[in-house]
Formats: structure tokens, sequence, C-alpha cells
């Protein structure tokens, strides 16, 4: 039995599979946009320092990037194999999601505690980062009920 058995405001999760990657295909490719922008700002403005926290920032924004690219290849999987009726071609986008999910939770928290204090000036940013996340999660749960139905051999297009 399937976690779901319709997802947001669809009647079933093969819709509500297709609406997720159509979600986190144009929010990869905002991601991506943002923090590459982020990293070109960053080099343009740290050109010339160097040290673990520049390094770190650097890093950051590559492995950024690098999911944000993998989430979009990801969505695109995800968007042409569920018509197919392929559970494992939602396998990518499962795990895109979910190393999103986690790689974020840990950036906020060593945000935090590198701040300290300071951050309840990102109180708002972190709010906004806990709704895509709430969504985000949904999203995974709809996918993962999709992916169960297909493997019991439902989940299927009703033919007529």
């Amino acid at each position: 039995m399937a976690i779901m058995q319709s997802c947001c405001c669809f009647s079933n999760v093969r819709s509500g599979s297709i609406a997720c990657g159509v979600y986190s295909l144009v929010t990869s490719c905002i991601y991506l946009a943002v923090w590459s922008w982020n990293l070109v700002q960053a080099v343009n403005l740290l050109t010339g320092y160097s040290g673990p926290t520049v390094d770190g920032i650097y890093a950051a924004y590559s492995i950024d990037i690098i999911l944000a690219a993998f989430l979009l290849i990801a969505s695109i999987i995800l968007i042409v194999g569920v018509p197919l009726h392929n559970k494992t071609m939602l396998i990518p986008y499962m795990v895109g999601v979910l190393a999103l999910i986690v790689f974020q939770a840990i950036a906020w928290i060593i945000l935090f505690v590198l701040l300290g204090a300071v951050s309840i000036v990102l109180i708002v940013n972190l709010v906004v980062w806990l709704l895509f996340t709430a969504l985000n999660i949904t999203c995974l749960i709809c996918v993962i009920s999709q992916y169960q139905e297909l493997s019991e051999g439902r989940g299927r297009a009703m033919m007529t």
C-alpha cells in the first residue's frame, strides 16, 4: 500500500508525480541561476583572498550547483518516466530531492553555528526555506508513493 493515494490537488499520485517533476524542474532552474550568480559574485568579491572560509564558500556553491543540475536532469527523467510506467526512472528524482533537503539542512545548521546570535536576521529566510522544504518533502513522498504503486502493479493510467 502506498503512503499517499493523492498528491496536493491531484486525484492520484501519478498526476501528482508529474506535477512534482514540473515544480522541481522550475525550481532547480531558479536554484541553478541564483547559485551560479552567487558563485560569480563570490569569486569577484574574494579574488585575491585565500583560506578555509573562501574555500568553503566555493565548495558550498559548487555543491549547490551540482545538486541543482542533478535535480534538473532527475526532474526531466521523472516527467518522462511516469507516463512510461517505469519505476526505475523515478529513483534519480527521489535521490536528488533527498540530497537537496539534507544538504540544505546541513548548510542551515552550519550557518546558525557560525553566526550565532546574529542569525536572528536569517529567520525570514529560514521560514521561506522551511516552506519550500515542506513542499519538497511532499513531492518526495508523492513520488515514493507512485514508485510503490508501480512496484505493486498499480499506478498506471486508466485505459479506455
